[in-house]
């Protein structure tokens, strides 16, 4: 079976560095299509796969039993076109570019075998969240494959069953992974402000949030019950809890999932 990535960024690294590190697909070949030529370079001389041009997009789909975009939302217009004539009947097309619903990448492809994809950047160490929503068109079988190939970089792969759930996913676990980094990035100045080691600090905040993460996930105990559990009362987990409620944390939070789903909505159009 072959499978050709158009685009080589960071999502469609991800998923590649998966399914070859973890040989969840050892039987396939890979072809990525990439504009860039460093990072044709870099593609080809960590992964010994096929890194060819655009001008070998169309001859690389025509190829390809599964098809996923791994392009930006502005760049699907261009793309689709180019590619709608070259794909083949029975193949599987998977669609990461954020925001663009399934019933417009079924239109605009002429093909029903269709799916939105919503991995994250942890998926590049194995370590992924992604959810999946599957055209009603797409076959069974078809559907164990791309799941098999998404598990082999993100442990947990949820399906969901409308562009609108899959829209709250990308502002959820897809975006979500910069909202971590924004947390750590600021423990680490306010650890810094205080005159502590900024390399110190850093090793502190992010072995602190893996451990909490990994806590979270082993536990059969709720996040809410977790958290009380190291708010000692008059203690100082309390004081720092109280001023971030006070400071209307669930609220931004709650904002910034908000408008990352608007922007979703937006790229829609």
């Amino acid at each position: 079976m072959k499978i050709t990535f158009i685009g080589g960024g960071f999502m469609g690294e991800a998923i590649l560095n998966g399914a070859l590190s973890r040989n969840a697909v050892s039987n396939h070949a890979f072809s990525v299509v990439e504009i860039d030529p460093s990072r044709r370079d870099y593609l080809h001389d960590k992964y010994d796969v096929e890194v060819v041009d655009g001008s070998q997009t169309e001859s690389k789909v025509t190829e390809a039993d599964v098809v996923i975009l791994c392009m930006k939302p502005q760049q699907f217009p261009e793309t689709i076109r180019l590619i709608k004539p070259a794909i083949r009947s029975e193949a599987l097309l998977l669609s990461v570019a954020a925001g663009i619903p399934l019933n417009r990448i079924i239109y605009e492809s002429k093909h029903e075998q269709a799916a939105r994809i919503m991995p994250n950047l942890p998926a590049a160490r194995g370590q992924g969240a992604a959810a999946i929503f599957f055209g009603n068109n797409f076959p069974i079988d078809g559907k164990l494959l791309v799941t098999e190939l998404i598990r082999s970089s993100s442990p947990v792969v949820a399906e969901v069953h409308s562009d609108d759930e899959i829209d709250i996913c990308t502002a959820l676990n897809g975006s979500g992974p910069a909202y971590i980094f924004l947390i750590i990035e600021a423990l680490v100045q306010a650890a810094v402000s205080r005159n502590i080691d900024e390399d110190l600090a850093h090793q502190l905040v992010v072995q602190t949030v893996l451990g909490a993460a990994v806590h979270a996930m082993e536990s059969q105990t709720s996040v809410e019950q977790l958290r009380d559990n190291v708010t000692s009362p008059g203690g100082t987990t309390e004081a720092a809890i109280t001023t971030l409620e006070a400071g209307n944390l669930r609220k931004v939070i709650d904002s910034a999932v908000q408008a990352a789903y608007d922007r979703a909505v937006e790229l829609r159009d």
